[in-house]
């Protein structure tokens, strides 16, 4: 995942950043592409981000999301789309495919060619598999990557704010893993 992340960095550009976002965190490129600057909540670092069957969601942007989108923008107070930089035109969801950008990534970061075979499903997986490794709860974990398991009783039922907090918490320990070498705290949440 480092190597990615490094990567991601020197590819630059709107994908090198939608790449780079996914990584910190853990949503699919259709979600960062639809992050546009000025819904970005930067007080609690959350922002809107839709829903494959409608509707939306809140992502969390842990703090070196946060840092990676103002370097991008150049201001916190910019707007237009976050992996454009509001600048240009717009990024969709079709312009970045995976192909195309592991083939990039193989000419402008050749450290990333020995990685295995990646998809961004896995990128989520090794990550809430790395959470879960780390000792965060079931639910951080799955609440990190965006799946909320259907509940079993009345019990299971948690308000979104709550879910959110449990994906906030997460992502952030995430990025420590990611950003601090695998160190990370390890109390529940």
């Amino acid at each position: 995942m480092r190597v990615l992340l490094e990567g991601a960095r020197t590819l630059g550009g709107a994908h090198g950043a939608v790449l780079e976002i996914c990584l910190l965190t853990l949503c699919l490129p259709f979600e960062a592409v639809a992050i546009d600057l000025e819904r970005i909540n930067w007080r609690n670092g959350h922002v809107p981000v839709p829903l494959r069957k409608g509707g939306a969601r809140i992502l969390p942007l842990p703090g070196p999301a946060r840092q990676t989108i103002i370097r991008i923008a150049g201001a916190s107070r910019a707007t237009g789309q976050a992996v454009t930089a509001g600048r240009g035109r717009r990024l969709k969801h079709a312009d970045v495919r995976l192909d195309r950008l592991q083939d990039w990534l193989a000419d402008e970061a050749p450290a990333t060619i020995p990685v295995p075979p990646w998809n961004f499903h896995g990128i989520r997986m090794a990550g809430r598999h790395a959470l879960l490794e780390h000792g965060r709860t079931m639910r951080e974990a799955n609440a990190a990557v965006g799946v909320v398991a259907r509940p079993t009783s009345r019990a299971d039922i948690l308000p979104p704010s709550r879910i959110e907090g449990l994906a906030a918490v997460g992502l952030e320990v995430w990025c420590e893993i990611l950003l601090g070498g695998g160190r990370a705290r390890t109390g529940k949440g």
